[in-house]
């Protein structure tokens, strides 16, 4: 080496166009962070799914709920029958007290309780949950008495 000149390093040594090593690592992990998937708005999504399936209001207001049109739409689109327990499961969790109706707050907080936030993420819940069921009798029991409930005449609601 001649002298007078330093030894060059990794971090130091020209590399192609004449930048340093650090300098490309930097763009690289630049470049990286730019092609990430941008966050999904979750909310917004159950939001606009609540909205597909709720009852359309004529004074143009935000609709409060989803009733038994938007209910039998939600559970062809789930791939489920409208008379078969994971409709049972869905109103369970959802915390429905209207049989053929979900109203916005039992829909969007039955969703975050299910842990779902579009049809296949519902779709999946709901079938782990029936899995669950088989399971754990404690479980099916709480959905019984919530059947129970459901069906029943809200003056005779009531089982122990």
């Amino acid at each position: 080496m001649p002298r007078g000149r330093k030894k060059e390093t990794a971090t130091t040594a020209p590399t192609t166009r004449g930048k340093r090593k650090a300098e490309v690592e930097e763009e690289v992990k630049d470049n990286s962070s730019k092609r990430r998937k941008p966050e999904i708005d979750k909310k917004r999504i159950t939001s606009d799914l609540f909205t597909k399936y709720s009852e359309k209001t004529e004074d143009g207001q935000p609709p409060v709920r989803i009733g038994p049109d938007g209910i039998t739409t939600l559970c062809e689109d789930l791939g489920i029958s409208l008379t078969g327990i994971e409709t049972l499961i869905m109103a369970w969790k959802f915390n429905a007290e209207e049989m053929g109706y979900f109203t916005r707050d039992e829909f969007m907080d039955g969703m975050e309780r299910v842990g779902a936030y579009d049809i296949d993420s519902l779709r999946s819940s709901i079938k782990s949950i029936n899995k669950e069921l088989k399971i754990t009798s404690s479980n099916f029991t709480d959905l019984y008495k919530y059947g129970f409930g459901f069906s029943c005449d809200k003056s005779n609601k009531k089982i122990n």
